[in-house]
C-alpha cells in the first residue's frame, strides 16, 4: 500500500512540475504573441529592407512615400475605378499624376486614399487621351512626403542614362485593389510609340504607379500591362509592363497659375 501512495506521489509531483513547465512555455508563447508588430508598423512605408544599399532604400522610400489609390466613381452608371497614383509638390500646392482612363467622373466623384484616410480633388489640372495621362490637385496629405518638382527636367543625356537598358526600378502600386505593394524590375526596352518596356509585374490597379529608377529618379507611371498572341488566343503578359515616360509629360500645366 505504501508503495501505491509514493508513486501517486511522485505522478503528482511529475504532473505539477509538468504543468508548471507548461504554464510556462505557454506565457512564453503567450508574451512572443504581444511582441508581434502591428499591421501599422509592418506596412509603415518606412519599413523598408535593411540588406538594399542606401542609394536604393531611398529610392524605395520615395516610391512608398508617394504611392496613392485614386478611387473615380462614374456618375452614369456608379461604376467604381480603382488606380493608383504619384504624389508630389510644386509652387507650394499638391498633385497627383495619374493614367486619365482610371478616372471616370468629375473631380467631386474623386477621392484620394493614403493610409486608410481619404483626400479630395481640387481640381484636374489636365488631361491627355493620346498618351492616357491626367494631373490632379489634391489636398495636402498627412504624413506622407511628396516628390518636389523642378521647373527644370533632365537633359537628353541624363534620361539616356535613366532609360538604359537593365536598370533597376522600384514601383508601388495597388495592383487588384491590394496594397500599397511595393515591386522591382528593370527596363528592358523602349518602342517605336515612345514607351518604355520594364520587366516587372502590374495587373489593374497598378496604373498609374509611380516607376523610380534605382537612385530616385522618376522615370514615368505605368500605362498597361502587354498582351501576348499565340495560337490560343490573347493572353496577358503581365511582367512585361508599359510605362508613360516622363519626359512626355506636359509638367508646365503644373506651373501655369
Amino acid at each position: 500500500m505504501k508503495n501505491i501512495f509514493k508513486t501517486i506521489a511522485k505522478l503528482s509531483l511529475i504532473f505539477i512540475v509538468g504543468l508548471g513547465l507548461g504554464t510556462g512555455a505557454l506565457y512564453s508563447v503567450y508574451k512572443n504573441l504581444t511582441n508581434i508588430p502591428s499591421r501599422g508598423e509592418i506596412q509603415d512605408v518606412e519599413n523598408i529592407s535593411k540588406g538594399l544599399p542606401e542609394i536604393e532604400r531611398e529610392a524605395v522610400s520615395l516610391s512608398r512615400n508617394t504611392a496613392i489609390q485614386i478611387l473615380s466613381v462614374s456618375p452614369e452608371t456608379g461604376m467604381l475605378a480603382n488606380t493608383s497614383g504619384t504624389y508630389f509638390t510644386a509652387d507650394g500646392r499638391y498633385f497627383v499624376v495619374t493614367v486619365m482612363h482610371g478616372l471616370i467622373g468629375p473631380c467631386e466623384l474623386i477621392r484620394i486614399s493614403a493610409d486608410r484616410k481619404f483626400y479630395s480633388c481640387i481640381e484636374v489640372v489636365v488631361v491627355n487621351p493620346l498618351i492616357d495621362y491626367a494631373i490632379i490637385e489634391i489636398e495636402k496629405i498627412e504624413n506622407r512626403k511628396p516628390m518636389k518638382l523642378s521647373r527644370h527636367l533632365p537633359k537628353n543625356q541624363q534620361w539616356k542614362s535613366v532609360l538604359s537598358a537593365q536598370n533597376k526600378i522600384f514601383y508601388t502600386g495597388f495592383p487588384n485593389g491590394l496594397g500599397p505593394l511595393t515591386f522591382s524590375g528593370n527596363v528592358i526596352g523602349y518602342n517605336e510609340y515612345d514607351s518604355l518596356y520594364i520587366n516587372s509585374y502590374a495587373w489593374g490597379g497598378s496604373s498609374g504607379s509611380g516607376v523610380f529608377s534605382y537612385d530616385g529618379k522618376y522615370v514615368g507611371c505605368i500605362l498597361a500591362v502587354d498582351v501576348g498572341h499565340t495560337e490560343h488566343g490573347v493572353d496577358v503578359m503581365e511582367d512585361i509592363v508599359l510605362v508613360i515616360p516622363a519626359f512626355k509629360i506636359d509638367w508646365a500645366s503644373v506651373f501655369a497659375k
